[in-house]
């Protein structure tokens, strides 16, 4: 498979949207460059280019876009917004666009290429990028190692609002994907995708990383318990209820919030008792936005 969507349309957009956030010395410098790309379309002119874009075109961020803020109009319900790129991050996924896909494997190398070389900057552009390129399960593995990298600029770029990882991990690495993000304090609510993916083996995994975190005298990270709550009657009800009771007064609360989205009666009625349960079904108590948001849905249908 190649591109997901309509690769011309794509294009002319985020020109639209290069155009109405640079000027017009560095609309020319982008005009020439890829012209003299479609004349010789080397690798080298494409990565010097790529190297370039940010000392050409400037890197602002985006404060000028169109009426729908969003990459929708790219990619149906890929939620993606312009407001989570800068001028360059633009004009590189643009850039990235003018490569013949025709070839997978001449594709895919140079993208892996740029990944290999890339400084900082260009390392999160590219994992930015990740809903936007072509043969898109290819770049699983490359998630993958995203992930098990321990540099927080690109665990951000991969984690946080970017919808590629929701639907294209097997659920051992989106596993991964969300404990990683709790234990370097990560916005987790900002990932998409998370509560339709949550499932069993995450809940317990969660469950251990709290019960860690308690034996370290350490706090249980905001929203963890969003992700048990749904399988808590897999854990072990006893155990649960202990570690609740020894829980200070907010982690009580926001335990409670998480656990009552568990569909078990008994759960349920244990959580009345609790004296959080009337202030939760009146939304008194609620989740904080972000937990429902950004669903990957919609995205997972193009």
């Amino acid at each position: 498979m190649e591109y997901l969507y309509d690769v011309d349309t794509a294009k002319s957009l985020l020109l639209e949207i290069i155009k109405l956030n640079s000027d017009e010395k560095s609309l020319v410098w982008l005009h020439e460059k890829l012209t003299r790309y479609k004349e010789n379309p080397q690798l080298q002119i494409f990565n010097t280019t790529f190297t370039a874009i940010p000392r050409f075109i400037g890197k602002a961020n985006i404060s000028n876009y169109l009426d729908n803020d969003h990459f929708e109009r790219i990619i149906p319900g890929c939620y993606y917004s312009y407001t989570l790129f800068t001028t360059d991050q633009l004009a590189r996924l643009w850039w990235l666009m003018q490569i013949q896909v025709n070839s997978k494997e001449a594709y895919c190398k140079a993208i892996e290429q740029l990944f290999l070389s890339a400084e900082m900057r260009e390392l999160v552009a590219l994992y930015k990028f990740l809903p936007y390129y072509a043969y898109p399960e290819y770049w699983v593995h490359q998630t993958k190692e995203g992930i098990r990298s321990n540099i927080g600029y690109v665990l951000g770029a991969i984690m946080e609002h970017n919808p590629y990882p929701a639907k294209y991990l097997d659920e051992a690495a989106w596993n991964q994907l969300v404990l990683k993000a709790f234990f370097t304090e990560m916005k987790v609510s900002a990932i998409n995708g998370l509560m339709e993916r949550a499932n069993p083996t995450l809940a317990r995994i969660l469950w251990d990383y709290a019960n860690e975190r308690r034996s370290a005298g350490r706090r249980v990270p905001n929203g963890l318990w969003n992700l048990v709550g749904p399988f808590a009657d897999t854990i072990d009800w006893q155990k649960l209820t202990a570690f609740y009771d020894g829980s200070p007064g907010e982690e009580k609360k926001e335990m409670a919030l998480g656990l009552s989205l568990s569909p078990s009666g008994p759960i349920k009625e244990w959580l009345d008792a609790t004296g959080f349960g009337e202030d939760i079904k009146s939304g008194k108590i609620k989740l904080e936005p972000g937990w429902t948001a950004h669903p990957p849905s919609k995205f997972n249908n193009i």
